[in-house]
């Protein structure tokens, strides 16, 4: 099932503008005054597959060639984009269509 988008209110977004969508996790209600981000879920790989590395800054395919992520390896920061699923492993972001990895995940809790 996926997070809700929270309203950003107060000290800005990605963007830099106050009041607008914040995509990085679901603000938690802990009590009057106090609300903090969740922690992004991570998932675990079933099975090897192959994906393509992004430029971290613009997450923008650096070659056409292809890395191999392997099995049991721990993915955080899924976000989907269209018909790719777009994830970070070992701090570098890399994307790979969503067919492929969509069997392969299980969540870590």
């Amino acid at each position: 099932m996926p997070a809700k988008c929270v309203t950003n209110r107060g000290w800005g977004s990605v963007t830099g503008e106050t009041g607008s969508l914040d995509f990085r996790a679901q603000v938690e209600d802990t009590g009057p005054g106090f609300n903090v981000l969740a922690r992004m879920p991570k998932f675990e790989l079933t099975k090897t597959i192959e994906a393509v590395k992004l430029n971290p800054r613009t997450l923008r395919p650096l070659t056409p060639q292809k890395s191999t992520i392997p099995y049991g390896a721990v993915l955080e920061k899924l976000t989907r984009d269209r018909d790719m699923q777009q994830f970070h492993y070992l701090g570098e972001p890399y994307e790979c269509p969503h067919s492929d990895i969509a069997s392969a995940l299980k969540p870590i809790d």
